[in-house]
């Protein structure tokens, strides 16, 4: 881990209320960090995003105003998104290995910067997933591990979706909707070729 960070904005009040935004060498490139929190000494939630690509630090005040009274909330745009995505030249490397990486190392960056030997770790779809996977392989390193709507079967999800959406037209008696429904084959075969395709 190499801690090499640069901020942009910092508000630190003598109640320990804490408002940063910097960019860190993880993983070989700088990754952009949203910090906010009532008191600093609250416990740090590293929140991951959905996507992937999919960073929400524009409006994550919006879900996590709440939370910033309890913890320390940590946003991050991940490699390719936000903030990291300008940070950096094109064509950085993407794979799941290394963005599992990338969670190893900021959440090991979040504990010696604030001197915690474990953190909470929260994601939201992607997010959920790369959660998962680091709770299950470094459970040493988390209180606890929150997964919001994870992603779990994107084959079946999608498959679900379109066959609620068809039943809904079928009940609402929307033949304009059923043309149309009926027009979409959901063109992968496993959850892989979905990755890949938007990607």
């Amino acid at each position: 881990m190499t801690i090499n960070a640069h901020s942009l904005f910092v508000s630190e009040s003598a109640f320990g209320q804490i408002r940063l935004q910097e960019s860190v060498k993880i993983g070989g490139i700088q990754q952009w960090i949203q910090i906010n929190g009532t008191r600093d000494k609250n416990p740090i939630l590293l929140f991951l995003h959905g996507g992937p690509g999919n960073s929400v630090m524009s409006y994550a005040r919006k879900f996590t105003a709440e939370l910033q009274k309890h913890f320390v909330v940590v946003q991050w745009d991940q490699r390719g998104s936000g903030k990291t995505l300008q940070l950096n030249p094109p064509n950085q490397p993407l794979s799941l290995a290394v963005v599992e990486s990338d969670v190893l190392e900021m959440t090991n960056y979040l504990r010696a910067r604030f001197s915690r030997q474990k953190i909470y770790l929260m994601g939201h779809s992607w997010g959920g997933f790369l959660a998962l996977q680091a709770a299950a392989h470094h459970p040493e390193l988390f209180v606890a591990c929150l997964a919001v709507s994870p992603m779990v079967n994107q084959l079946e999800s999608e498959n679900f979706s379109l066959a609620w959406m068809k039943e809904k037209a079928f009940q609402d008696k929307n033949q304009v909707a059923i043309d149309e429904l009926q027009k979409i084959k959901i063109p992968f075969q496993d959850g892989e070729q979905i990755y890949y395709h938007r990607n």
